[in-house]
């Protein structure tokens, strides 16, 4: 057994002596195996570093974000003094839109209605005003049309008619340029009742201007027919009161010594060319039709002569008043006045005088 050992530490030996001193330091390998296991528990704690770093960074930058995201949202709502601005109200509609900026097919903010205040900041060269609305909360534009300075002048929008026509829609409210001429009961929308008295309207077509508030009516004028003009209330009144104190001397001069006798009283010079008797005299007792004075300027002349020379006058008969028609020949008609108790000639045109039996 001894000599087996003796034996195996030889071939050992000599197996060192061939390599050339190489020796293994199991020291060394022991350190190496000890480093390679640090290495490894060393790249698992950074690797749980690094997982817990990134988890962290992801929060920090949620919360950045979030924090972002609210600033950003505060900024959309402006905090605006108003106190050193005019204030304005929003007048013609009840869906006014206040847009972004001043360009065509502009993003819309919001609607304002007929009444709502806001701040005017300043007017551009456009027809837009830059504004600032508490309703809204935002900054944003507005047509000029829709704004006026005083509350009074508001208006929701309602539709007024021309009284007549030719009524005269304007550029601005000085009235110095003309737009339109429109015809009696055409429809108008109001958007501004200014204190002016010209009232900022549009036409069925959008079309902006002034009008007159006089020429305006809330309701459409109703057409009169020639019947209606002259009313019955008026013409039987009229009757009643102007020849209610003749009736009786009518009753009392029915006979026709009593007419021939008034005729000779009056002196020739009472007497027309072709010797009827003209100027004050009692009514005629039949032989007459009734007429009713139609002029609406100025008056119709009863003259002495039937002719149209100023110095025939007697006297003037106006509209509504009634005649008896004695004679109808020629172109002056030969009549009585009830309202002058005059006889004389008048024009004989149905321009200006009708039958009693039309009303």
């Amino acid at each position: 057994m001894k000599k087996r050992t003796a034996f195996l530490m030889a071939v050992i030996l000599a197996a060192v002596s061939c390599f050339g001193g190489c020796q293994i330091d199991v020291n060394k390998l022991a350190r190496d195996d000890a480093d390679t296991e640090s290495v490894e528990d060393t790249s698992e704690i950074q690797s749980a570093a690094d997982e817990k770093t990134g988890s962290e960074t992801e929060e920090v930058f949620s919360e950045v974000s979030s924090e972002n995201e609210s600033s950003d949202s505060k900024k959309e709502e402006p905090s605006f003094d108003t106190s050193a601005y005019k204030t304005m109200f929003i007048s013609g509609s009840s869906a006014v839109e206040v847009i972004k900026d001043e360009r065509e097919n502009s993003d819309v903010i919001g609607e304002l209605s007929f009444g709502d205040s806001v701040s005017f900041i300043n007017s551009s060269i456009t027809d837009y005003s830059f504004i600032y609305s508490e309703t809204l909360a935002a900054f944003g534009y507005v047509e000029d049309c829709y704004l006026v300075v005083d509350s009074s002048e508001v208006s929701y929008g309602q539709i007024y008619y021309s009284k007549s026509d030719s009524v005269v829609m304007y550029e601005d409210e000085s009235a110095s340029v003309e737009i339109k001429s429109l015809k009696k009961n055409e429809g108008v929308t109001v958007i501004a009742m200014l204190n002016s008295g010209m009232w900022r309207v549009s036409d069925k077509n959008g079309k902006m201007g002034y009008i007159s508030s006089m020429l305006l009516s809330e309701e459409k004028i109703k057409e009169e027919s020639v019947s209606s003009k002259k009313t019955e209330s008026k013409s039987e009144s009229k009757t009643e009161s102007k020849t209610e104190s003749k009736s009786e001397s009518k009753t009392e001069s029915k006979t026709e010594s009593k007419t021939e006798s008034k005729t000779e009283s009056k002196t020739a010079s009472r007497k027309s060319a072709d010797g009827r008797y003209v100027g004050e005299g009692e009514a005629p007792n039949s032989g007459y039709s009734i007429y009713i004075v139609d002029v609406d300027v100025d008056y119709l002349a009863l003259r002495s002569e039937p002719n149209a020379d100023s110095e025939s006058i007697l006297g003037a008969l106006y509209y509504e008043e009634q005649v008896y028609v004695l004679d109808t020949s020629g172109d002056y008609w030969y009549i009585y006045a009830p309202t002058l108790g005059m006889y004389g000639f008048v024009k004989g045109d149905p321009n200006y005088l009708y039958p009693a039996e039309w009303n």
